[in-house]
Parts: structure tokens; sequence; C-alpha cells
């Protein structure tokens, strides 16, 4: 049976607890997979977003960069859902652009974590048997004959 303190916690506090790895080659690894894992989520995440938007009939066009930086060599990797067409906007249309633009940053998902845990706690029923007023109501105690 695992561990439930395990189970419970998230993965970047287990890493955290743990410390960093003794052997440099395993950590480079170790960084590389979870570069890989959370980049090809990512885009996975976006083409689900283009996808639904071919499914209900919307026009969605979808574009991700992501910049990698590791000791002055910069990696980037790109989602594109339109390649063949040239329609990324550059930054000024869209901050100028009416609607004003939904502008996201990491300040904008807090302390997400806590947040899912505090709506566990909520919707946890309680261990304590609640019994309905409606069950024995009695007036006056019964009146045995003996």
């Amino acid at each position: 049976m695992p561990n439930t303190s395990k189970v419970s916690t998230v993965w970047r506090e287990n890493r955290q607890k743990r410390g960093t790895q003794p052997d440099p080659q395993k950590r480079r690894k170790a960084d590389r997979m979870r570069w890989y894992r959370a980049k090809k989520a990512s885009f996975k995440k976006a083409n689900d977003i283009f996808v639904d938007g071919l499914d209900t009939g919307c026009d969605r066009r979808v574009y991700v960069l992501v910049m990698n930086t590791k000791q002055s060599q910069v990696h980037y990797a790109t989602y594109d859902s339109h390649p063949e067409k040239d329609w990324i906007p550059n930054v000024e249309t869209v901050i100028n652009h009416w609607p004003r633009p939904e502008l996201w940053t990491p300040s904008n998902f807090g302390d997400t974590q806590q947040k899912k845990e505090a709506i566990k706690a909520k919707s946890r029923p309680s261990r304590v048997m609640k019994v309905p007023n409606r069950v024995m109501k009695v007036s006056q105690p019964p009146i045995f004959k003996l």
C-alpha cells in the first residue's frame, strides 16, 4: 500500500524534499525529461483547444512559443495551429485590440494546489452521522401495563 503522505503531495514538493541530485549527469537528464514532458503536455493542450474549435465551428488559431535558456543557449519550441498561413499578429496589434485581450501571468495561477485542497476538504462528507429530526418524536413516554 503506498504511503498516503507521498500520494497527497505535489511532485514539486516531493522533489524539493529530496534535495538536489548528487549525480550531475542524472540531474541533467531529469531536467531534460521534465522539460520534454512539460513541453509536450502544453502543446497537447494547445492542440486540444484548436481541435475543440473545429468541433464547435469556431475559428481558433493557436500559437505557443516557449523559450528555454540555460547557460547562454536559447532553445525555442513552437506550436502553430495554422503553419501554412501568415497570421501571427505583432505585440502592438494584440495589446491595442478591442476588446482588451486577456493577459495571463504566473500570478494569475497563485496557489492552485492550496485551492484544490480546500475544495476537497469542503466536499468530503463528515464522519459524524446526522440523524434526521423526524425519526423518533415522542410527545410522552409510552405507558406499559405490567
